[in-house]
């Protein structure tokens, strides 16, 4: 301890060397104030950028941009209660998507859930049932068909997408990349194919905030920060949403962060 820095070893010395009855309690004192180093330090960069969020987890990150951006969604939900488009209705002929789709129902049933605890009304988020159940002849359900009846909406579709970026998630953190991926592939046609038939608002809202896929990456990016050029942050600063930026912002702080709290510890 006494050697961790020539400051820090100049006064220990002159501690353990003066005879005093108040030298235990000195003592103590040096110790618990390296000890204590690594929160001091989270603690100046906390007051050098007041923003609680810059230290949130990835999740917290990922409600609080969804949050911000909620207005400019309901907007484009409001602007779209149809969305006719042969590729899409090919397309979620797709068993993974049919997959997401059931996926989303529930999620749909926890949003409105939610809702009720809130006091909210729970009707804006129910999700359109435009797939109908294929019953086989022991009474079970085999798979899905679209409906004839009921086309989807914008919220419906939207919901499926979220579906997807949760499954792709999941399969990152299990350790299966390769479907990841592939579904990632499926899921960003999926994407931009709702950008060209959507309406303007759904496109100015996946500007603020693009999804949640997005955000993590962007966290991850700004985590490692510290590898990058400056030329890749100024591109990535370009190519970002605003809430895509923010989550890079919160990466590249707890980088920071960290990296005074390794410094701290390191002196331990």
């Amino acid at each position: 301890l006494a050697t961790s820095t020539p400051e820090f070893g100049r006064v220990s010395e002159n501690v353990l060397r003066e005879v005093s009855e108040n030298r235990p309690i000195l003592a103590e004192r040096l110790t618990e104030q390296q000890i204590n180093a690594p929160s001091r330090a989270r603690a100046a960069v906390e007051t050098a950028v007041p923003t609680p969020d810059y230290f949130a987890t990835a999740d917290q990150v990922q409600d609080t941009l969804r949050g911000n951006a909620r207005t400019a969604y309901d907007a484009a939900y409001a602007a779209a209660p149809e969305v006719r488009d042969p590729r899409l209705r090919q397309v979620l002929s797709n068993p993974r998507i049919q997959s997401a789709y059931q996926d989303a129902l529930k999620m749909s049933e926890d949003e409105m859930a939610t809702a009720i605890l809130r006091g909210e009304d729970p009707s804006k988020f129910a999700m359109k049932k435009f797939m109908d159940p294929v019953i086989n002849e022991q009474g079970e359900l085999s798979g899905l068909t679209l409906s004839n009846t009921t086309v989807p909406d914008l919220r419906s579709l939207d919901t499926v997408k979220k579906a997807l970026d949760a499954r792709i998630t999941a399969l990152y953190a299990t350790g299966q990349g390769g479907s990841a991926t592939s579904l990632k592939e499926l899921r960003n046609a999926f994407v931009n194919r709702l950008d060209q038939v959507g309406p303007p608002e759904y496109r100015a809202a996946r500007a603020q905030f693009k999804g949640d896929i997005e955000i993590e990456q962007a966290l991850k990016e700004g985590l490692k920060s510290n590898t990058l050029r400056w030329q890749q942050v100024a591109k990535l600063a370009r190519d970002y949403s605003p809430g895509e930026l923010q989550a890079f912002k919160t990466g590249f702080m707890q980088n920071i962060a960290r990296g005074f709290e390794d410094t701290s510890r390191s002196r331990n």
